[in-house]
């Protein structure tokens, strides 16, 4: 049995950025670092400009 595919609004990819490795390995101890940041880059686009 396959799976439906996701709607292009719900699909994730991945998105490569380079910031100090020291800031990587802050967010790194955070449980469930992914959604944060995920998080923090909705609520900036959200209320830019």
């Amino acid at each position: 049995m396959s799976r439906k595919r996701l709607p292009d609004e719900e699909r994730k990819e991945t998105l490569t950025i380079r910031i100090k490795k020291q800031l990587i390995d802050e967010i790194k101890k955070e449980k469930n670092y992914n959604r944060r940041i995920e998080n923090l880059i909705e609520h900036y686009l959200k209320n830019k400009g």
